[in-house]
């Protein structure tokens, strides 16, 4: 009787284990998902401000507001970090 209750008990503990297992590789790949889209993301948001930026040193004269956006410290920042990636790869 005892050793029926400790199989079905280990039974169930087995179970429970593989099911935590398949949850953490779940949520490991959830994670390596996440940090591709994020660094996606900052590749276009480097290629954007890049963009924006060369358009508005190509064209000093004129002042949209695409043009003031080029010139903020942070935009001038990110465009020149994807400039080194871009020159890395």
């Amino acid at each position: 009787m005892r050793a029926d209750r400790a199989e079905s008990h280990e039974a169930m503990l087995r179970e429970r284990l593989s099911k935590c297992r398949a949850s953490e590789q779940r949520a490991r790949e959830d994670a390596d998902s996440y940090k591709d889209r994020m660094v996606e993301a900052l590749r276009s948001r480097g290629a954007l401000a890049d963009r924006l930026v060369e358009a508005a040193e190509d064209d000093r004269t004129h002042n949209c507001r695409a043009g003031q956006i080029a010139r903020d410290p942070q935009v001038i920042e990110f465009a020149r970090r994807h400039r080194l990636l871009e020159d890395e790869t």
